[in-house]
């Protein structure tokens, strides 16, 4: 039983230590928005393309924005429904908060 305290502890612990998730690059469900959202993005595979595309770079060049803006910028797409989340979306509003 000690064992198991400790050990869930350390766990505990662990995970604690670890970034936050508003940290890394958020994942959006690609399919479900290109599926919604399809005849607005010039077809579901154009949609998949350029969405799997700005993911990429977002997972490229995340560190380089700064933490503020990469919170603000997931909680405002995060908050859409899950069909509206957009990593085009999340890179635009980096975007403009970086310009602005």
């Amino acid at each position: 039983m000690t064992r198991f305290i400790i050990l869930t502890f350390l766990v505990w612990a662990i995970a604690a230590a670890s970034p936050a998730q508003a940290e890394d690059v958020p994942r959006f469900d690609i399919g479900l928005f290109c599926q919604a959202n399809a005849s607005a993005r010039g077809g579901a595979t154009s949609c998949r393309r350029a969405e799997e595309t700005q993911r990429v770079m977002l997972t490229e060049n995340w560190e380089t924005f700064p933490k503020q803006r990469k919170h603000f910028c997931v909680q405002s797409v995060s908050f859409k429904p899950r069909s509206e989340r957009s990593y085009q979306m999340l890179a635009q509003c980096i975007d403009d908060r970086t310009t602005s």
